[in-house]
């Protein structure tokens, strides 16, 4: 294969742009549920997350974490439709941090959200994510809430705080 002069640049870029963006991460979390009105067999339900963050941060940097979708649903599925809003938690160190719920009151929700935030820890510390809850609005088989708390280990990603590189 030929490479022609502009198409060489335009690769390099690319393959930086993708590298700076951070990395997918995602993972799918049992859930309890309860809805409002009570809606029989809703108890047990998955929670799915789909975020970009990036692989590691220099302290002090801000950066961008991305939640391209959460979803969920009061049933056993590997793809839950998209929640209206959830919860995560950001721990460690890191500001804003505690827990963050983000979404929309829309039907369907919009996704991604963008979460800004800034690492304030020291070389050797990390930034935790954590799933912890989502909801969304049933229709069937009647009107009602539902909403699911992520049990078991909850972590989505640990982002390590690094020296910056020369």
């Amino acid at each position: 294969m030929r490479i022609t002069k502009w198409a060489a640049p335009v690769g390099v870029a690319a393959l930086l742009s993708i590298t700076l963006a951070g990395c997918e991460v995602k993972d799918i979390y049992e859930a309890h549920c309860i809805t409002t009105p009570f809606v029989s067999g809703q108890e047990h339900g998955m929670i799915d997350v789909v975020a970009d963050v990036p692989p590691e941060v220099n302290p002090g940097q801000s950066f961008t974490i991305t939640v391209n979708e959460i979803g969920v649903l009061g049933s056993h599925t590997d793809n839950p439709p998209p929640a209206r809003f959830a919860t995560i938690t950001l721990a460690g160190a890191v500001s804003p941090s505690g827990n963050i719920t983000i979404g929309s009151m829309n039907q369907p929700a919009v996704w991604p959200r963008q979460i800004q935030v800034t690492a304030t820890g020291q070389v050797g510390q990390n930034i935790v994510i954590s799933v912890y809850q989502a909801d969304q609005h049933l229709t069937s088989p009647i009107s009602s809430h539902l909403s699911c708390h992520a049990l078991g280990d909850t972590t989505l990603s640990t982002i390590p705080i690094v020296a910056p590189k020369p």
